[in-house]
């Protein structure tokens, strides 16, 4: 008789704590939606006899973007010659340089961007009136990316466009020109989260002037940057 009544409450304690444990759970919300199941697939796979490998399908999860990078720049030469502008001494060679772009990734491997650049030099001695040079550029062209690894890739972009160079007497522009212009960069970029992307880069651009005031000339420099863009968009690649 007494085995008989500590059996049965063994069986109910047990049952007690299997109804206990069976409160217990782990809970993802899929709710029908691909979506989250592709979130919790991780998570969902210490519950399952099959363990399988997941293979990142997608790595580029935004296709747009728009960065900014700001470094030196170093003009080549004269951007114009018999300049008709009194006490000009010439252009110093090392200034400073901004660009900013706008971008679209079609492919992992292929993209397309417009950029924006605009390079500043001062000129050469003192003076007690200030001058100073401008090179812009408006130009477009293809991205091809080459992967190194899981988050370092090589952007090469070549692009063709619209230069300016400005000469400013006293901060009022008193030579004028502009022309045909091609930008060859390159960047080593570095994904360090999903929406931001750090690089530093180096470009090289050429353009002919054709100067208002008359004459002609070629602007030329190079630049070395540090830059920063912001991915948005939600769709995959």
């Amino acid at each position: 008789m007494q085995s008989a009544i500590m059996g049965s409450g063994f069986a109910v304690l047990g049952g007690g704590i299997g109804i206990l444990a069976g409160t217990i759970k782990d809970r993802f919300p899929i709710n029908r939606s691909f979506e989250n199941f592709e979130k919790y697939r991780s998570p969902l796979l210490n519950y399952s006899y099959i363990q399988d490998e997941i293979v990142a399908i997608h790595k580029f999860e935004h296709r747009g973007y728009i960065g900014f990078s700001a470094g030196l720049s170093f003009a080549r030469d004269e951007f114009a010659f018999d300049i008709p502008v009194n006490n000009y001494k010439g252009i110093e060679r090392t200034g400073f340089s901004s660009k900013t772009i706008f971008g679209y990734r079609i492919t992992e491997q292929i993209g397309v961007n417009f950029s924006i650049r605009s390079n500043e030099y001062s000129t050469v001695g003192d003076s007690e009136i200030p001058m100073s040079w401008t090179l812009a550029a408006f130009t477009a062209g293809p991205v091809l990316s080459l992967p190194i690894s899981e988050k370092f890739r090589f952007d090469f972009s070549p692009s063709i466009g619209f230069a300016s160079a400005y000469l400013y007497v006293d901060n009022k522009e008193v030579y004028t020109g502009g022309g045909f212009g091609v930008n060859i960069s390159g960047a080593l970029a570095y994904d360090f989260s999903k929406r931001w992307v750090g690089s530093f880069s180096t470009g090289y651009l050429t353009s002919k002037q054709e100067f208002k005031e008359g004459g002609n000339g070629k602007a030329r420099d190079m630049d070395i940057q540090l830059g920063l863009a912001y991915k948005f968009g939600k769709r995959s690649l």
